[in-house]
């Protein structure tokens, strides 16, 4: 069965890397005073994997949109009291393609963070954007692309093949699109019975993964939660589908109505993608978005941002997949760990407004921990593709809707988030919403 152990946080609370103690020890079934302990020798590699999906909120606080660096200390601190002064640890992510990393980590939170942890374990600590490129956008147009050194240890492709929550859905691979203006890579990877992500090294090697969500809304899959923290276990962003071009009910989930705006939206994103892909009619392009946002009021379902997206949420379950496949099912352990101290809401995951809930929490099978923090956010998790899809699936084995769930300690307040715009009038049901 598994495990998943829950804990708020208070004004009483006891330090918070004893928080997080607490929280791991009981998921996993190990004493308190070492909770990594089993799950990684002294001399091995931990690594921390948050996210860090960009580094500005231009609506709210990065703490409702990235993972607390408060958390990823107590974790730094916890996993070198397991690997000892001969191990290491590395905090890596593979943030979105516009992130700046080096202005990220030189917020003064993440700063002093960063500072503590030098000062404390040295060049054992070390922190890794695993990213082949970084884009500089303006007006939602990419108008600069700078190389990046990418993943120290490499990426490895892996095929799922006919094990891909893509095989035989019926959604035609050349609607597929991604992260970037050309459709072809996320094509080519979706193709036949070929369904390949390229994963860094860096987390399929690590003697222990210790994954870190931020918990927040999603435009197009809900909840961010563990499992879709898991698209930053890939640099070549491409490769990951995103949504399909096109109308709902004509084999598409870009759009959920036809209208004389989406239809011409849709005309013109289309024409411009191989534009944009070879670097043309940048500013003419700029001008235009410029112009669409100064007269219309925003398309808040478009995209694939809306309840509807059937891409989305297969792309997290096959990343579940190639998780279990790549290390649980190979004896290396992976520790789910839950930031929700301050909550996300409305406009994530890029935009969210902040809800202080004190929430942390650890899980053994991410599943199961994901529906046991959406059902603390008054989620109804029949209604949610990605969490009703990724436990029909049970990749872990278990029987996620009957995990044990421990309440380490704290009251539980009831608290129900405000969903993205696009899920507002979708058939998932938030039981107790503010």
């Amino acid at each position: 069965m598994a495990r998943v152990a829950l804990l708020y946080t208070g004004d009483e609370s006891p330090a918070l890397v004893d928080c997080v103690r607490s929280v791991i020890a009981s998921a996993h079934g190990t004493t308190f005073d070492l909770p990594l302990s089993g799950l990684v020798s002294t001399g091995g590699t931990v690594v921390i994997k948050p996210n860090m999906v960009r580094h500005f909120n231009p609506v709210g606080p990065l703490a409702a949109m990235v993972t607390s660096p408060r958390v990823i200390l107590a974790l730094v601190e916890l996993a070198f009291e397991a690997v000892g002064s001969s191990g290491k640890v590395v905090v890596a992510d593979s943030p979105q393609n516009d992130c700046d990393f080096s202005a990220l980590v030189a917020t003064p939170e993440w700063a002093e963070v960063i500072r503590e942890a030098r000062s404390r374990f040295g060049t054992s600590f070390q922190m890794v954007d695993v990213r082949p490129e970084q884009v500089v956008m303006r007006n939602g147009i990419v108008v600069d692309r700078r190389r990046l050194p990418g993943d120290p240890n490499g990426a490895i492709e892996v095929d799922l093949g006919d094990r891909s929550a893509f095989h035989g859905s019926g959604i035609d691979p050349v609607r597929l699109r991604g992260s970037d203006y050309d459709p072809a890579v996320t094509t080519s990877s979706h193709s036949g019975r070929r369904h390949a992500y390229s994963i860094s090294r860096t987390f399929l090697d690590a003697d222990l993964l210790i994954v870190v969500p931020k918990v927040k809304t999603h435009k197009k899959v809900g909840l961010s939660l563990a499992m879709k923290n898991l698209v930053g276990l890939v640099g070549e962003k491409n490769c990951l589908p995103h949504h399909t071009a096109g109308f709902a009910g004509s084999g598409g989930d870009e759009y959920p109505t036809r209208s004389a705006r989406t239809v011409v939206r849709q005309w013109g994103v289309e024409r411009a993608r191989p534009l944009l892909a070879q670097s043309r009619c940048v500013r003419l392009l700029r001008s235009l978005r410029r112009l669409e946002k100064a007269t219309m009021p925003e398309v808040v379902a478009r995209s694939g941002n809306w309840w509807g997206n059937d891409t989305a949420w297969r792309m997290v379950v096959d990343l579940v997949a190639v998780l279990h496949e790549r290390r649980h099912m190979a004896g290396k352990p992976t520790v789910f760990v839950y930031d929700g101290l301050v909550v996300g809401e409305g406009d994530g995951p890029l935009g969210p407004e902040a809800v202080d809930l004190g929430l942390l929490g650890a899980a053994d099978d991410p599943v199961a921990g994901d529906i046991a923090v959406a059902r603390e956010l008054g989620v109804d998790i029949r209604s949610m593709p990605l969490l009703r899809e990724a436990l029909a699936r049970r990749p872990w084995g278990a029987d996620s809707t009957d995990a044990a769930v421990d309440f380490v300690a704290g009251a539980r307040p009831a608290v129900g988030v405000r969903m993205h715009p696009g899920w507002t009038d979708s058939p998932l049901h938030v039981t107790n919403a503010r």
